[in-house]
């Protein structure tokens, strides 16, 4: 009866697991990087060799947060030991802060749990490095209107582009007159655009913004101008718009500015003058909010926030 009773109070101990540390803010980490933390998985002695445990992720943002435990999410707590580890790595995929638990269960229910944190912002490079694309961190507007005249000709522009994901979507169309008559081309399609930091010529550091669109789709012109298909949209060629916004507006910050040319700039040798509107609203992309599709399959205007 006593040997029958001591069995009786061993299988009944109590198998509590536990998770150290029970929370962790891994910080600020840049979009794309990674941090990481080790937790401690705990079974008081006794534990036996086909006690385990599995590991998951629970919450919010639990996709910005991955469990890397030599490929797996479950162990087996050893006897003697009664411990595994989890690695667990922060790998925010957009900016702002990040929230989920590591959840963990042994073979017998018993649960154990980790807070996690971090924050996810805007790489930083150094002021010499020429080319940091922050394009695909950011969302928003652009647009420019240019208008160019010579002795009986004139060359006007008006295009809106639509920036996300490093990807812009241009519309708008050109037109050319000549001895009185006149042609407009569509400017249309997808193009690309980039923000680098980067310093100007006078050495300040600047955002340059730079948005490529096609090239317009002339038809054939009614002075005997030849058709011309559009081309597509390539940044450093021919169809594209660069300016400089003044850093260092904190990276991840809302950028807005514009430029506009003197009333009339004059070529004096060709007899050109003219002038150029341009206008930028860029957002996080965290704060880019991107409506559902119209039964049309076209998106609505995102919204800058």
């Amino acid at each position: 009866m006593k040997a029958l009773l001591a069995v009786l109070v061993l299988t009944s101990a109590v198998f509590v697991i536990t998770v150290q540390p029970t929370a962790h803010d891994y910080g600020k980490t840049a979009v794309g990087g990674t941090s990481l933390m080790t937790f401690q998985v705990t079974a008081p002695a006794g534990a036996r060799s086909s006690d385990s445990v599995t590991a998951v992720l629970n919450g919010r943002d639990a996709h910005d947060f991955a469990i890397r435990y030599t490929g797996r999410t479950s162990c087996f707590l050893m006897m003697g030991s009664g411990s595994c580890n989890y690695a667990v790595d922060f790998g925010p995929q957009s900016l702002g802060v990040k929230q989920a638990s590591l959840v963990v269960t042994d073979t017998r229910g018993n649960r154990a749990v980790a807070s996690l944190r971090g924050e996810g912002v805007v790489p930083l490079c150094k002021m010499e490095v020429v080319h940091c694309n922050y394009a695909h961190l950011y969302g928003g507007k652009f647009s420019w209107t240019s208008d160019l005249s010579a002795p009986q000709s004139r060359h006007h522009e008006q295009v809106d582009v639509e920036l996300v994901g490093g990807l812009a979507t241009c519309s708008g169309a050109a037109s050319d007159t000549e001895n009185g008559r006149t042609r407009t081309g569509p400017i249309a399609g997808m193009g690309l655009f980039a923000i680098e930091f980067e310093r100007d010529s006078a050495s300040r550091p600047v955002y340059r913004i730079t948005v490529a669109c096609p090239s317009p789709d002339w038809p054939a012109g009614p002075n005997g101008e030849p058709a011309t298909p559009s081309k597509p949209a390539e940044l450093g060629h021919d169809e594209q718009q660069s300016y400089d916004q003044p850093a260092p507006a904190p990276p991840g910050m809302k950028l807005v500015g514009s430029y506009t040319t003197p009333a009339a700039e004059t070529d004096a040798l060709n007899g050109v003058s003219g002038s150029l509107t341009v206008t930028w609203t860029l957002c996080p992309s965290a704060k880019y909010v991107v409506p559902p599709p119209t039964n049309a399959g076209q998106r609505l205007p995102r919204t800058c926030l």
